[in-house]
């Protein structure tokens, strides 16, 4: 699932995803430029078909940038990302393992063909669930986040025809969450944030994490729960 979480999931309209059109309409200027046949966006299966916003709103991004400042700023991590081919590697990070880890999370030129070629117009993105970090040191989690948080701005600011990002939140302590949170929407422009399914063993109805949820609701967060590691 995740090796194809890059791809299309289905044809979403800002409406039908749940993501107000605030967070996710294109502008005027966007509709008119890939609303002509000749757009790079427009997939041969779409050309003649009325105009629609193709968005993907469960992605993942992990930069060779986003990586190596991981490296610098927490090498108590290990991480590392070791080639295996043209299109794969292994990704390492804390206890996790992924093999393969497909190119298209850190390759944008590949990833901006993929797009083009399924009709594809914007990715949600997001961190790699294996940076959530929730059984690290919150401090440590938090460091990292925000790590991810800023790079995933500057995505969206660089290609903001087609990207819109989540937050990745140190959910482990949910006052530094909600901080993170307040940061990542006010300051950073982000729309919401993508979290596990589990955080140390509790499910996300945990009383503990009712400051996150009403933060959450204050800020009109579009929340992506991601499986991981499922409580009972």
């Amino acid at each position: 699932c995740y090796a194809l979480s890059y791809r299309l999931r289905c044809p979403l309209t800002a409406q039908c995803a749940g993501i107000s059109a605030a967070h996710l309409k294109p502008t005027q200027s966007e509709v008119g430029i890939r609303s002509r046949a000749s757009s790079p966006h427009c997939a041969p299966a779409r050309q003649g078909l009325p105009f629609m916003t193709v968005i993907d709103i469960h992605t993942h991004v992990f930069t060779e940038a986003m990586i190596a400042s991981i490296q610098k700023e927490a090498p108590s991590l290990k991480l590392q990302l070791k080639p295996i081919d043209r299109d794969s590697a292994v990704l390492e990070i804390a206890d996790i393992v992924q093999n393969p880890f497909p190119r298209q999370a850190w390759d944008l030129e590949q990833r901006f063909a993929d797009m083009d070629a399924a009709g594809v117009d914007m990715h949600l993105i997001c961190n790699v669930p294996h940076t959530f970090l929730y059984e690290e040191e919150a401090a440590l989690a938090a460091a990292t986040s925000a790590i991810l948080n800023d790079s995933i701005a500057a995505l969206v600011t660089q290609h903001p025809k087609r990207f819109r990002g989540l937050a990745t939140l140190p959910m482990q302590s949910p006052d530094l969450a909600v901080k993170e949170l307040r940061r990542a929407m006010g300051e950073l422009g982000l729309i919401g944030a993508h979290i596990g399914s589990n955080i140390e063993g509790r499910n996300l109805d945990d009383p503990a994490l009712e400051p996150v949820w009403q933060a959450a609701g204050e800020l009109g967060a579009f929340i992506l729960v991601h499986p991981h590691k499922i409580a009972a």
